[in-house]
């Protein structure tokens, strides 16, 4: 992070994870292959996964990922709507394990476990925007929507 202005660490409760989207592209590829390098060595005896995601290296605790998290979240009770959207790699463990009901969306014209695809994130804006208004959506609904695109102004 000292070494490259515009990146920063972001410590998780089960992972550490290097972000580099707003430095230098160049010379963030550089410093990532280089700590990718580093880390795979380091970590190669004790139980933790490095892998590289968008813009991001990450550390964390081997077995746990989105789609752990989503396990435990969908058991705690029954749900009549389910959407999930990312941009990322780490993102299709998410997508894995949804039940064949909940909308998933890949943001980004690639290839994904996702059922769907937008081209990107002013797409699920506009997406998000379009469920809040709906006449169908209940008020729950809408307020944690308002909520979540309030925070993304």
């Amino acid at each position: 992070m000292d070494r490259l202005p515009g990146a920063y660490v972001e410590e998780k409760d089960y992972s550490v994870a290097w972000h580099f989207r707003g430095a230098h592209p160049e010379h963030a590829e550089a410093l990532a292959g280089e700590l990718l390098d580093h880390l795979m060595s380091f970590t190669a005896n004790i139980d933790v996964q490095v892998f590289r995601g968008k813009k991001v290296i990450e550390v964390r605790n081997a077995g746990v990922d989105k789609g752990v998290a989503a396990l435990r979240w969908l058991a705690r009770a029954e749900h009549d709507f389910i959407l999930a959207a990312g941009d990322d790699r780490t993102d299709e463990d998410l997508f894995a394990v949804l039940p064949d009901s909940a909308f998933s969306i890949r943001v980004g014209l690639v290839s994904s476990r996702a059922r769907f695809n937008l081209r990107d994130s002013a797409d699920i804006t506009m997406l998000l925007e379009d469920i809040a208004r709906s006449p169908h959506t209940s008020g729950r609904m809408l307020s944690r929507i308002l909520s979540f695109l309030s925070q993304l102004s």
